[in-house]
């Protein structure tokens, strides 16, 4: 494997793992009852939101590079990453944890267009 396919590889692991963990926000509860131990249930929602946060401002800021994004799909991959993260990081119910989900996914793919 070159190393192109191998970067592309990780990376494509850990948005998956960050993709999996925003969803473990919306449904708290429900995962508490049925037994599943999630990032949010095992270490409590603000630890778990701030790494969230961390990994997609992080990842806002990787990507970009690695794929040498223009200057204009840097800015925008790095804005909408940092305001994903704020809006994760402090709201917190069930409905805007939902939203936040739905912006995750949209933003992932915008992002997608402009690699």
């Amino acid at each position: 494997m070159d190393r192109t396919a191998y970067i592309a590889l990780i990376l494509s692991f850990f948005t998956i793992i960050t993709t999996i963990h925003c969803q473990d926000f919306r449904d708290i509860e429900g995962d508490r009852l049925s037994g599943r131990i999630t990032l949010p249930i095992q270490f409590g929602q603000t630890a778990s939101r701030a790494l969230f946060s961390f990994f997609v401002i992080f990842w806002s800021i990787f990507i970009p590079h690695v794929w040498d994004m223009t200057i204009l799909c840097r800015g925008a991959y790095f804005l909408s990453g940092l305001y994903l993260g704020a809006i994760v990081f402090r709201r917190r119910t069930v409905e805007e944890d939902k939203r936040s989900y739905k912006l995750y996914n949209v933003s992932t793919r915008r992002h997608m267009e402009c690699s």
